[in-house]
C-alpha cells in the first residue's frame, strides 16, 4: 500500500485498503508492515501475529554451519519439489511468486536430505542489493546453512528478513557480518492461515511473505 505524500492523511490509503479487503472475500488476510504501517492495518481490522527483523549488510567469508543436509543450485527439474515444500510451510500455493522471482535469483539453492527434498532458498537482485528469501527448511540447522549459501561473500549488499523465532538464521546473518535493520510486523485479519510456519526461515520480502 503506497499514497503519494500529497494524499497523506485524507482517507485515500484507508479506503483502496477497504475495497481491496472486499473484493477478496471473506479469506484470512496477511500482511508485514513496517512500524510506521501498523497502527494503519490495526484501524482496518488487522491484530499483530508475530515480528520480523532486517539484516542488512556486506557479507564476509565465514565458516558454513553444518547443515544436515546436501545443498546444492537448484535445477529445473525440481521446481515441482521446491513449490510443493514451499506450499506446505506457507499455507498456500506461491507458485507465481516463486516464477516470477526465478528469472532475477542470482543464486538458487536446495537442501536433500536421504534423497528428499527438504529445504530450499533463493537469493534475487532487488535494485542494488541481493535479497536472500525466501528460505523454507525443514530443519533449522539446514537453514542457517542456506543462509549462509546465498549470503555469498561481499561481492554486493545484502538483506534477510527473518522471523523472530528462527533464531538459527538470525545467528547466520550475524555470523556473515550483516547488522540488524530495523523490524517487520507479521498482522492477520480473519482465521490465521495454515502452513507449517516453523519451515519459513526467511521472507522473500515483506510485501510477499
Amino acid at each position: 500500500m503506497l499514497v503519494s505524500p500529497r494524499h497523506v492523511g485524507q482517507g485515500t490509503g484507508r479506503r483502496v485498503a477497504e475495497a481491496a479487503l472486499a473484493g477478496g472475500g471473506p479469506v484470512a488476510v496477511e500482511i508485514h508492515a513496517p512500524p510506521a504501517g501498523v497502527a494503519f492495518a490495526s484501524r482496518l481490522g488487522f491484530r499483530p501475529a508475530g515480528s520480523s527483523t532486517r539484516y542488512v549488510g556486506r557479507p564476509v567469508a565465514a565458516a558454513r554451519p553444518d547443515a544436515g543436509a546436501s545443498l546444492r543450485p537448484v535445477s529445473g527439474t525440481d521446481f515441482p519439489a521446491l513449490v510443493a515444500i514451499d506450499e506446505v510451510a506457507f499455507g498456500a500455493l506461491r507458485r507465481p511468486l516463486i516464477e516470477a522471482l526465478f528469472p532475477i535469483a542470482v543464486r538458487a539453492c536446495l537442501a536433500v536430505a536421504g534423497g528428499r527434498t527438504v529445504g530450499y532458498g533463493l537469493a534475487w537482485a532487488e535494485g542494488d542489493q541481493l535479497a536472500v528469501g525466501p528460505i523454507v527448511a525443514e530443519e533449522e540447522a539446514t537453514a542457517a546453512a542456506m543462509t549462509a549459501w546465498l549470503a555469498g561473500a561481499g561481492d554486493r549488499e545484502v538483506r534477510i528478513d527473518v522471523p523472530d523465532e528462527r533464531t538459527g538464521t538470525a545467528s547466520a546473518a550475524l555470523a556473515a557480518g550483516l547488522a540488524r535493520r530495523g523490524r517487520i510486523t507479521r498482522l492477520l485479519l480473519g482465521a490465521g492461515p495454515a502452513g507449517r510456519r516453523e519451515r519459513l526461515h526467511a521472507l522473500a520480502a515483506p510485501w510477499a511473505g
